[in-house]
């Protein structure tokens, strides 16, 4: 199609543009990204605050919340299913971090790391 190659667009885009001039005139070539709200928030603000005030204590069975612990409390809530790794998102975005110990030389030769340490002063 010669009007997709002179405009740089694909030839499908250029047919669905005819197709809204055709149904709508004018108003159908209007840039419609202003108007879309985009999609609703994952939860209600009602949710995100009883969120904040759940996290602040520990979860059911002690330890840290994870992602799949936060999936499962949010699916509750919301009344259909979360995924891990969406609650993880959420629980990133209002501050909290990996919980988890550096890693450890096994084999560390404890002769060695004392006489690195001498030699480091």
């Amino acid at each position: 199609m010669a009007t997709a190659r002179l405009t740089g667009y694909s030839e499908t885009w250029v047919l669905m543009l005819v197709r809204r001039y055709n149904d709508l005139g004018p108003d159908g070539l209007v840039d419609r990204r202003r108007s879309n709200p985009g999609q609703l928030p994952l939860v209600s603000p009602a949710v995100r605050e009883e969120r904040r005030a759940r996290l602040a204590t520990p979860p059911p069975d002690g330890g840290l919340w994870t992602g799949p612990k936060v999936a499962v409390w949010l699916s509750d809530r919301v009344g259909r299913p979360i995924r891990p790794q969406r609650a993880w998102e959420l629980l990133q975005r209002i501050g909290f971090s990996r919980q988890q110990p550096r890693p450890q030389a096994r084999a560390a030769d404890p002769v060695a790391q004392a006489a690195f340490k001498k030699g480091a002063v």
